[in-house]
């Protein structure tokens, strides 16, 4: 069943004594069922000014084009992409936009388990009717429940006027992103002391360079500049991602800028010994429509010569001049140990809203690996404090972090800060990575109490009630949610939750309303939590008034029409 261009769950079934999921694809129509899996699809497309279902028809007029040229106008186009399914994408994907050639693809693009992205980028359609094709996934990369969603087309009709031949460029304003000096890697934070080199040239590394070495690779800091070149600000917030031989090494999120205002972005990064392309691509995700999307990557040809591999610590016997006793000036046998280097190690992270997720951070030493315990290590989710741990015995510290509502849904920064101003630096170290905040299940309750038999009268008032939580172990309550209630296959009336996460709503029965009324409540979602129903439909009986025919009159008593 579809609500408002949105798939819904409907319910669930057994089949061969095997519980599964039933779901109709509000794009295809398809219906299909099986575990939790992911599933890519697409609702909506945007040409110009003009916004449709896809499957429709948009028509589109000169006002619509960025520009014309050569009989063809140039639309700025976007649209949505959204995981109807329960996991991740996993892998990167790529989608392909067509209207009789390719117009244009869009890659590096991925989803969380109910997330939903804006896609945006530009195409060039000829006067007449065009049908234009949007390909998910082509080189399905992505294991989903439905394939058959991944292809929708809609019919854009362009009028005459693009026949023009001079181009008539239309004056708006955008933002445009860009990286102009180069890239610094090595040294400290913010680059000093670094290897820089601008965009398309070389950067020669050792070990002495980088500022960590574990596993076979050596962690650098990284620092880059971004500008804002257009004239109109960012808008959406945006990512930046680093590649290393075509692998995401470092991304930066959360990031704006406003018209021509320039920043340096300051990161870190892992690198294996050799020799390697670095590419940067500032608003990886193209979530910022800019008036050009072709200068956004720019890349350097990265050369590390080292092992990457601890250095173990060594000693250094000075041996005095005469054994046994001081040496001249008073020394004696001296044995140099190697300097202890911690560095911190935090890997990626997700959790569900309202759930509890362990961040984990280790504190140990460059050379060897030794773990230091005793350390406190602070952990920030983007703007939020997750509070503060201790290193254990192997140099572990963890806190339990609730996901909470004000997290935006998406990338986050996850950054960890271990204090280790005990004589071993002077100050911190922090260290960055990425916690991803996906939206969480739901479960609703619908009642609708009803005398035994059932039956209402039209016109009578009906309470429908309920309650909207989270699967978490706490089964936390939902508050300002929309509950929309299905009659008989129509959206027919809605109701709010309150701050205990509570609804209730009273509906009065139309007159001349059908015999029979199956009611049932949904959530259709939002930015945090996904789409569910109640698990329970209602049936009731509705009872009519007698209406006599026009002209009918009623009275009381004995009546004698006539005697013959």
């Amino acid at each position: 069943m579809s609500f408002q261009g949105k798939s819904v769950f409907l319910k669930k079934i057994i089949v061969s004594s095997v519980s599964m999921t039933i779901f109709v694809s509000a794009s295809t129509g398809v219906v299909f069922a099986g575990p939790s899996a992911a599933d890519i699809a697409s609702q909506k497309i945007t040409i110009g000014s003009k916004s449709a279902l896809w499957g429709d028809t948009i028509t589109l007029t000169e006002a619509d084009a960025t520009q014309k040229v050569s009989g063809k106008c140039t639309f700025n186009i976007s649209y949505d992409v959204q995981n109807l399914g329960g996991t991740a994408t996993v892998k990167p994907f790529k989608n392909r936009l067509v209207s009789g050639a390719t117009m244009s693809e869009q890659g590096n693009l991925s989803l969380a388990a109910g997330e939903t992205k804006l896609v945006n980028t530009q195409a060039t359609l000829t006067p007449g009717s065009n049908t234009v094709l949007l390909n998910i996934d082509i080189d399905n990369t992505v294991t989903e429940s439905n394939k058959l969603n991944n292809t929708v087309s809609i019919k854009a009709n362009v009028d005459s006027k693009c026949q023009g031949e001079k181009p008539v460029p239309v004056p708006t304003p955008l933002p445009d992103i860009v990286s102009q000096r180069g890239i610094t890697l090595g040294g400290a934070v913010g680059g000093i002391g670094g290897k820089f080199s601008g965009w398309d040239g070389d950067i020669h590394l050792t070990n002495i360079n980088a500022y960590a070495m574990d596993g076979g690779k050596c962690a650098f800091n990284v620092s880059y500049d971004m500008k804002n070149i257009g004239n109109l600000a960012t808008g959406p917030v945006f990512t930046n991602k680093i590649y290393v031989d075509g692998a995401v090494v470092s991304q930066q999120t959360g990031l704006s800028l406003t018209a021509g205002e320039a920043r340096q972005i300051n990161a870190q990064l892992y690198m294996t010994p050799g020799n390697h392309q670095l590419n940067l691509m500032v608003d990886a995700d193209k979530t910022v429509t800019e008036s050009n999307e072709q200068n956004n990557t720019t890349s350097v040809k990265v050369t590390l010569d080292a092992d990457c591999n601890p250095a173990q610590l060594t000693t250094t016997t000075i041996t005095p001049t005469n054994p046994g006793k001081p040496a001249k000036g008073g020394a004696v046998d001296q044995i140099q140990l190697v300097e202890p280097k911690p560095h911190v190690v935090l890997p990626n992270a997700s959790g569900l809203f309202t759930y509890k997720v362990p961040l984990s951070a280790t504190v140990k030493d460059v050379n060897n690996g030794t773990p230091f315990s005793g350390i406190v290590v602070h952990f920030m989710v983007g703007n939020i404090d997750a509070g503060s741990d201790t290193t254990d015995s192997s140099g572990v510290a963890t806190v339990q972090f609730t996901v909470p509502e004000t997290l935006p849904t998406g990338a986050n920064k996850l950054k960890a800060t271990a204090d280790v101003s005990n004589g071993y630096l002077k100050m911190p170290i922090s260290v960055i990575s990425n916690f991803d905040a996906v939206k969480a299940p739901t479960n609703l309750t619908f009642n609708l109490p009803l005398p035994a038999s059932k039956i209402v009268n039209e016109g009578d008032t009906l309470t429908v009630s309920g309650h909207l939580n989270t699967n978490s172990s706490d089964k936390a309550s939902i508050s300002n949610a929309n509950i929309t209630f299905i009659v008989n296959g129509n959206e027919t009336f809605n109701a709010t939750t309150d701050g205990k996460g509570n609804y209730s709503k009273t509906w009065k029965v139309p007159v001349g309303f059908s015999l029979t009324a199956d009611f049932s409540a949904h959530f259709e979602g939002d930015s945090h939590y996904l789409a569910t129903a109640a698990s329970n439909e209602v049936k009731i009986t509705i009872k009519h008034s007698i209406k006599l025919p026009n002209n009918t009159y009623v009275t009381s008593g004995i009546h004698i029409i006539g005697v013959y």
